[in-house]
This record gives C-alpha cells, structure tokens and sequence, in this order.
C-alpha cells in the first residue's frame, strides 16, 4: 500500500529540487549515524570488558550451582521438585519438553525401515519443493531447455525497477 503523494512532481526542475534536498538529507544523515557509532564505541570500549566478565562468572556460578542440585537431588531435596534458600532463590526440577530419541543401536534409517515395514509411514516426512535456484541458473540450457520449462508451465519473469544514484559530493558542490 503506497500514500497518495500530497506534492506531485511536475517537472525536471522539481526533481532537481528534490534530488538536492536528498543529497543533503543523506549527508546529514550519516553525519548523525557516525556520531552515534562514534558515541556507541566509546561506551562499548568502556563497558565491554565488565560486561564479559560479569556474564561470566554468572554463568560459571549458574552451572556450578546446578550441578550441585543434580549431584545433591536426593539428599537436599528428597521428594520435592523444588528447594528454598534464605536469599529468596529456587531450585526447581522441571520436566522439560518431550523428545524423541533412538533406543541402543537403532538410528532413523532402523526406524524409518521399521515404520515402512509396519505400514505406519504417516510418521515419516516426505517434503517437495521445487529448486527454484536451480531451475533459474539452469534455465535455457542443456538441462532446462525454455521450452521444456515452458511445457512444464513454467516462466522466467524479471520485473524492472528504477533506482537512484544521488553523491554526496557533486562537483562545485561541498558536502554540507
């Protein structure tokens, strides 16, 4: 969905007009955007290091605590799924999603074969799409001649589109 273009352009000088405006647009643009990555590096720099070593040690002192409940689950929690401390934490065992694995010395070819032979192949996958990568780059060769491609209802499109080249810089011109 496009709006309606409330000033129309109506001639070359217009256009002219606007170009100028969007070359000085874009120039002051990036002005902004180099100040801000400028500004963004500085702090980065500053705050990067603490940062990385706080998410470290947080994450070591997760892990540790964690092997802890797994190693202690039986002693510390005893039938609970859940364990308290004074700081206000929690430990809690949670049953997580369900999934599917293969049994000792079975692999998905073994239990591909066995759904086959147990005429249960609804649980077997079978996608087809077309390599549209492929038909492109192949298209009016040996192995995709146009009018085979044709005859398979096929068609190559390419939509043309304007674009835009405005420099910042033009001759006689400063960058603003």
């Amino acid at each position: 969905m496009t709006a309606k273009n409330p000033n129309p352009v109506l001639t070359r000088a217009d256009i002219e007009s606007k170009i100028d405006l969007l070359r000085r647009t874009r120039i002051a643009f990036n002005e902004r955007m180099a100040q801000r990555d400028a500004a963004v590096a500085k702090i980065n720099e500053e705050h990067t290091p603490g940062l990385e070593k706080s998410a470290q040690l947080a994450q070591t002192l997760e892990a540790d605590i964690l092997t802890w409940a797994q190693e202690n689950r039986a002693a510390e929690f005893g039938e609970s799924k859940s364990l308290e401390f004074s700081s206000g934490a929690k430990i809690q065992f949670r049953l997580g999603n369900k999934v599917v694995v293969f049994a000792a010395g079975k692999n998905e070819k073994k239990v591909i074969d066995a759904l086959k032979r147990r005429k249960l192949g609804i649980f077997i996958k079978v996608a087809e799409s077309l390599d549209k990568n492929l038909i492109k780059s192949s298209w009016g060769g040996k192995l995709l001649p146009a009018n085979v491609a044709k005859a398979l209802g096929l068609r190559l499109e390419q939509e043309e589109k304007p674009t835009l080249d405005v420099p910042l810089a033009t001759a006689g011109k400063e960058q603003a």
